[in-house]
């Protein structure tokens, strides 16, 4: 008797399920992926219990016939793709025909759609049915994995789940700005957009005014890409890299050198271990990607990648430093037009009405960033509690954290020394690195690069590598777990690397607070710090000075 059987579609999906429906999040991602296939301008998303016991996704899209309402629950039965040629150039979100039956293998399952009704019960399905509804397609889920219990013990606890329901539907709605989207939890609504197509307004939605008002809109564009999107200014940042969010040709997607890439450009205006707020959205051909990678479609391979990851550098460091030149001191004295009313102190009469306009406002806005010139004229006319240096030209008052200043100081000389390195130490006792020759694409290209850093490593075996010497600078670090990290990102190099050391080293050799210096010492810090590369920010991303021009002092003093 043969072992060997072909397993019934029931079971067939309940396993795909396992790839598509870990948890309520999963589900939800899917139902509104297919309802913006379906060209919907509103998604309204409802769960109880953080999409234990029930998830809602309901749109106003397209909608199917009675007809196709039922095949869209067999497997692998799509609208997206007809042949290889398409399967070459997908152009939407789903393609694969596994998400709806692979949900409603496993939870009980009604679907309304275009005046149609369908319910399906852990895989089996009743007959379609008339049901008056409204446009569009309207997706329930409910009794998530009664029939699998095992699955239930993976899950976390509603709240945990409704926070990933949230982040989810925020990351989704950063790429569709157009599209209006809602998500009610235990029928109290938690997040809500327009889709007035405005990207800073979503931000808005998600993140609040204050930091949605430093947003910053980016675009360039290849012969293969176009890239663009907002940011927030570094000055904001976060504690994970959750709020990077990748979209490509719409699709949300994971793709760990176009995150490396991102971070590298963010990493000289924030402190270390932070990570930054952007949306960036790239749009190519659909032949030079393919999404058929992962269950989930968020993983991706796409051919021109340098040509791509060199777009996005160049574009982000170009609006960064632009963005991150020190700006004027200003004052805003109101954010609009506003009814000042007097009264009289005995009667509480009103004696006079003031009605502040648009011009008086438009006075106060925030000033363009100037760049300031390597050779300055900036004169130090004193300290400030033994904290800031107090200095002038023609035009503007300056004034300069004097711990900020030299830690930018310290740390471009430390970086140019490691750059400059040349000697090494030999190893002691050689460190194997075990197959990686097998591992490496091109190891004699790496191991050329890796000896302008000054590490020196040589064949030992078929398999294996041997590490002969170090350059001095790594004296501190652990070389088998430097060199690892080292290979997994050829493109860094080693200031990136050493960002947190030098930083560490530059704040560790620079003066405090509360230290009075000489004006002719003082004045020496400002020459130097003035022919940084970078003047503007200390390693950790704090600004090293601010200048207040004349006029706005002028206007200050009511003069």
């Amino acid at each position: 008797m043969s072992k060997i059987i072909q397993l019934n579609e029931q079971l067939a999906n309940m396993i795909a399920a396992g790839e598509v429906v870990e948890r309520p999040f999963g589900i939800i991602k899917e139902l509104i992926e297919n309802s913006i296939d379906a060209n919907a301008s509103h998604i309204q998303i409802e769960t109880k219990n953080g999409g234990l016991d029930f998830i809602g996704v309901i749109d106003n899209g397209e909608g199917m016939s009675q007809e196709d309402l039922k095949l869209a629950f067999l497997r692998h039965s799509t609208s997206k793709i007809k042949n290889e040629i398409d399967l070459n150039q997908i152009q939407t979100l789903g393609f694969r025909g596994e998400a709806l039956p692979s949900i409603a293998s496993v939870s009980k399952v009604e679907a309304i759609s275009n005046q149609h009704q369908l319910i399906v019960d852990n895989g089996k399905m009743s007959e379609v049915i008339p049901y008056q509804s409204n446009p569009g397609t309207s997706i329930f889920v409910s009794q998530l994995f009664y029939k699998t219990p095992a699955r239930l013990k993976h899950l976390k606890t509603p709240q945990y789940e409704a926070v990933r329901n949230l982040s989810l539907v925020q990351n989704i709605a950063l790429g569709y700005p157009q599209i209006s989207f809602s998500l009610k939890n235990d029928d109290q609504l938690v997040f809500q957009t327009s889709g007035k197509n405005d990207l800073r307004e979503v931000f808005y939605a998600i993140y609040g005014y204050q930091i949605s008002q430093q947003g910053v809109n980016f675009k360039n564009e290849s012969f293969d890409f176009k890239i663009d999107g907002l940011y927030i200014l570094p000055h904001q940042h976060r504690a994970n890299r959750f709020h990077i969010n990748i979209f490509l040709n719409n699709r949300l997607i994971r793709y760990p050198q176009i995150t490396s890439t991102i971070l590298r450009e963010f990493r000289r205006f924030m402190p270390i271990d932070r990570f930054p707020m952007i949306v960036l959205n790239i749009t190519t051909d659909a032949q030079l990607v393919d999404v058929n990678v992962h269950p989930s479609k968020l993983e991706v391979r796409l051919s021109k990648e340098i040509d791509l990851l060199l777009l996005i550098e160049k574009t982000l460091k170009e609006s960064l430093m632009n963005e991150m030149k020190t700006k004027e001191i200003t004052r805003r004295v109101f954010d609009k037009p506003m009814n000042v009313t007097l009264f009289d102190q005995e009667t509480q009469e009103p004696v006079k009405s003031y009605e502040t306009s648009t011009q008086q406002i438009q006075e106060f806005e925030p000033i363009e960033p100037i760049e300031y010139p390597k050779q300055s004229n900036i004169q130090v006319i004193g300290q400030h509690h033994g904290s800031y240096i107090l200095a002038q030209d023609e035009e503007s008052l300056y004034i300069f954290d004097q711990h900020a200043s030299m830690e930018r100081i310290e740390f471009e000389k430390v970086s140019q020394k490691l750059q400059a390195e040349t000697f090494d130490q030999q190893m002691i006792v050689p460190l194997i690195f075990e197959n990686l020759l097998l591992t490496l694409a091109n190891p004699q290209e790496v191991i050329k690069q890796l000896e302008i850093f000054g590490i020196f490593l040589e064949p030992f075996s078929e398999r294996d590598l041997v590490l002969r010497s170090i350059p001095l600078w790594m004296g501190d670090l652990d070389p088998f777990n430097y060199i690892n990290m080292l290979l997994d990102n050829p493109k860094l190099d080693i200031v990136d690397l050493n960002l947190k050391k030098l930083a560490t080293i530059a704040c560790h050799r620079s003066i405090r607070f509360n230290e009075s210096y000489s004006n002719m010492q003082l004045q020496h810090i400002v020459d130097t710090l003035l022919q940084c590369e970078q003047p503007y920010h200390c390693p950790h991303g704090r600004p090293t000075f601010i200048k207040a021009s004349a006029k706005n002092l002028l206007k200050e003093f009511s003069r």
